[in-house]
């Protein structure tokens, strides 16, 4: 209908046969006077179109919407306001403003985790309604213990809410060690629930039910990993607050005892990181090891990753590592990949199951000794076997070269200990 109506508007184009200037620039005008009143009538009309469709929609969608109303837990209400205060003393008005700063970030803490507890109940009965193909587990991984970081909140608000005078301060994170286990065993798990969450969202169902969280009205438009970083951010904020708290505050007992508390939680928050790097490099090396097999890395070794990446490698002098061939700048390499540890460096081929295992106590690296690549180098083990690499550019060569020369120069440092230990040498004493 619109595209009809457009096609209806006359505009004037040719005026080969019109003498009177004056008249064409008139008719000229009053066409596209015509054409943009005509225009607008259509584009009215295609509005109102669309308005009609987007509330039917709007109505068939929201009637399919997500409902956490009956999984909502009760939580207690919003701090009430700070009352107006006459006082000079600037300290005191900014302690009671972070004071009040607690409270109020918890609260809104408090209803994020609400919701997340929600979602896990909504998530799970969709999962034993028989409506989904995902398992329990799923939702135990994404989740984790939220309810307990949610117990755990609601227990520290009530204690700041109770809190009236400034010598109550101090004890409000007295639970600093309940506090560790519950982020802890949150923290440590959350990039394990983030990489589920893309892998489930390959899943049509989980995807629909996905997209579905941020029209849910308490999810204020936020998508799940929204709710998923929460407590991560909250464990990191506790710290800079009691920090603001104790800077506030004048000198004296409760001051040393909440400084004291800060202490504590700063250490929550390191060991909570600590942990949460642990375990990720243990699924790192589980990677790594079912990537290279048992006769490279054994099970349950105990290994540092200093890294690795893709990587070529040159036939050595004797050509006794050349089994797959690509061309590299008119080189005969083969593609790889390398894992530099502490003590050990690896390559690996990506098209072949060949594999160099080169321990760094016996080994140097060094510039290529028959040619010149600015992207090339050598890794030489036990004084015979060269292993030349090559670098996608000059200062990927640079950094892998020197990473390789730090991890030889402590393992042999290590190896020079060992040795003076086991026969009883001592270098000070010689002359």
């Amino acid at each position: 209908f619109i595209l009809e109506e457009a096609e209806g508007v006359v505009v004037v184009s040719d005026f080969s046969d019109v003498d009177d200037g004056d008249d064409v620039d008139k008719e000229k005008k009053d066409g596209e006077r015509d054409s943009k009143e005509k225009t607008q009538a259509a584009t009215k009309k295609l509005k109102n179109m669309l308005k009609l469709l987007t509330k039917k929609e709007n109505e068939n969608f929201t009637s399919n919407l997500l409902d956490i109303t009956q999984y909502y837990p009760e939580i207690p209400h919003a701090p009430a306001p700070l009352p107006s205060s006459g006082s000079n003393n600037s300290k005191n008005t900014l302690c009671d403003l972070v004071i009040q700063e607690l409270k109020t970030s918890e609260w809104e803490y408090i209803r994020d985790m609400a919701v997340m507890t929600s979602l896990e109940k909504l998530f799970m009965n969709f999962i034993e309604t028989g409506k989904s193909t995902m398992k329990p587990s799923d939702a135990e991984i994404i989740f984790r213990n939220s309810k307990e970081i949610f117990d755990a909140s609601i227990d520290l608000y009530t204690r700041m809410v109770d809190m009236t005078k400034e010598s109550n301060l101090s004890s409000i994170f007295s639970g600093s060690k309940q506090l560790h286990q519950v982020y802890a065993a949150y923290c440590e798990r959350h990039l394990t629930a983030q990489n589920l969450v893309l892998e489930l969202r390959k899943n049509s169902e989980f995807n629909h039910f996905y997209k579905q969280i941020i029209f849910i009205p308490q999810c204020r438009g936020l998508p799940l990993e929204g709710f998923l970083i929460k407590p991560i951010q909250r464990v990191c904020k506790y710290p800079l607050l009691l920090k603001e708290l104790v800077r506030s505050m004048a000198d004296g007992e409760q001051r040393d005892l909440l400084a004291n508390a800060l202490t504590e939680l700063e250490g929550t928050v390191v060991n909570v990181n600590e942990n949460q790097r642990r375990y990720e490099l243990k699924r790192q090396m589980s990677r790594i090891q079912k990537d290279l097999g048992d006769e490279i890395i054994a099970k349950d070794t105990d290994k540092t990753l200093v890294s690795e990446g893709l990587i070529m490698v040159m036939p050595e002098p004797s050509g006794a590592i050349v089994d797959f061939v690509a061309t590299v700048r008119g080189k005969t390499t083969k593609e790889g990949h390398y894992y530099l540890f502490h003590d050990m460096l690896v390559i690996s081929s990506t098209s072949s199951k060949k594999k160099y295992k080169i321990p760094l106590e016996e080994a140097l690296v060094r510039e290529c000794s028959d040619f010149h690549d600015e992207c090339g180098f050598e890794v030489v083990h036990a004084g015979n076997k060269i292993y030349r690499l090559l670098a996608e550019t000059e200062d990927q060569k640079n950094t892998i070269k020197n990473d390789i020369g730090k991890c030889i120069e402590a393992c042999q440092a290590q190896q020079f200990r060992r040795w003076t230990t086991s026969h009883n040498f001592n270098p000070s004493t010689t002359t």
